[in-house]
């Protein structure tokens, strides 16, 4: 397939209003030519109408869609250089899968034989050429998954839009298909513009995350960034693998204004590094620690300071999971937010806890990130998991 113009996006100062509220509030974003990125956030965030602006099945209220350098707000969909493969598929029940395929070359006046041609070859890269006399209802969801995405791209688009392709597969089959989109990505070298609420999709597939939350930007960055460097509660808490905790600082040391005590409302004491921020005592703050790098701690660990696990939180465990790799560990901290752990299997079964029990966890405090930003929002806490 021949490289098609630039798929480099661009929305400026864009807003979408319905019914007066916002929907999408005043967003700035650029999505460079031949990315992959994930637009991730709970449900209701705005993340499938940019989509849908993007591909011109709603205009914006106010601002401006660019696409490869050019103006494409008041344009219509097929105008536009884009394709969009729909959650549902909306594959055509009564027409054969070779049909389905080549439907938009139908409507563009192409040939007969020159689209059938074009639309054998799309089924032959998602590897179902073997099925073109089929109809949709004699395949499996993966694989009208992948006729909906031969059609997307029979049109040779220089972005491809998917709103929520994988939901509707079951666990092995969308491992299946994050592996074959990444691929597929590469090798034709276009755009890919993927709306997911689903945060291990987000960071398996893309190599640019967009979070969001009620219209807006809450972080843009590569999906390690967003994962290890979470830049607010809000993050942190939506893109799960962390424990918030928040508390006031308690002391700068003196040798070193990178270095924070902070006191939580329990009395209990954390370290951490700010780099380049600056505080004061009495500062309310809130930090985060992955939920890897957290032990349990024996008695004599939690009594010395060699062990390396300064940073110190106790508690009731309230939930065990086995998660395969590893086991989840939920504790109640005095009535307070809960702190997870993730403790290798190996690791926990060698010395299993049990519910009901007061343990103490530990952390080194150069694993202790500071959080910034005043978002906390409740649908990052049903959301993470």
């Amino acid at each position: 397939m021949p490289k098609a113009k630039s798929g480099k996006v661009e929305l400026l100062n864009v807003i979408k209003q319905f019914d007066g509220i916002k929907a999408v509030d005043n967003l700035n974003l650029t999505i460079e030519d031949g990315s992959y990125c994930c637009l991730v956030g709970p449900s209701g965030c705005g993340k499938t109408t940019i989509l849908r602006m993007i591909a011109g099945h709603e205009f914006p209220t106010t601002g401006r869609i660019m696409i490869g350098g050019e103006d494409v707000t008041g344009l219509a969909p097929v105008e536009r250089g884009t394709a969009m493969m729909f959650q549902n598929y909306a594959l055509f029940p009564h027409l054969k899968i070779l049909d389905n395929v080549a439907f938009h070359l139908k409507m563009r006046g192409v040939a007969k034989a020159a689209r059938q041609k074009r639309a054998g070859e799309m089924l032959e890269r998602v590897q179902l050429g073997h099925l073109a006399s089929r109809l949709p209802a004699e395949l499996s969801g993966g694989q009208q998954q992948r006729v909906a995405l031969a059609r997307s791209l029979i049109t040779n688009p220089r972005v491809l839009l998917l709103d929520e392709p994988l939901s509707a597969l079951d666990e092995f089959l969308r491992l299946q298909m994050r592996g074959e989109l990444k691929q597929l990505r590469k090798s034709l070298d276009i755009t890919f513009v993927h709306v997911t609420h689903t945060q291990p999709e987000a960071l398996a597939l893309a190599d640019r995350i967009v979070v969001m939350d009620h219209g807006l930007i809450e972080q843009v960055g590569r999906p390690e960034d967003i994962f290890n460097f979470p830049k607010s509660p809000y993050v942190a808490k939506f893109m799960g693998g962390q424990n918030v905790l928040y508390g006031s600082v308690d002391a700068v040391d003196p040798g070193d204004q990178n270095r924070i005590t902070v006191v939580q409302e329990s009395g209990n004491k954390l370290s951490a590094g700010v780099g380049e921020n600056r505080f004061k005592r009495g500062d309310p703050i809130k930090l985060s620690v992955r939920r890897d790098k957290v032990h349990i701690l024996t008695d004599g660990q939690a009594e010395s300071a060699e062990c390396g696990f300064t940073n110190q939180i106790t508690g009731q465990v309230a939930g065990i999971e086995y998660q395969g790799s590893y086991v989840k560990i939920t504790l109640d901290c005095n009535g307070k937010e809960q702190f997870v752990i993730n403790a290798p299997d190996a690791v926990f079964f060698k010395r299993p806890v049990d519910l009901g029990d007061h343990v103490a966890a530990g952390w080194p405090p150069d694993e202790t990130i500071v959080l910034h930003g005043d978002k906390d929002s409740s649908s990052a806490d049903m959301a993470a998991g």
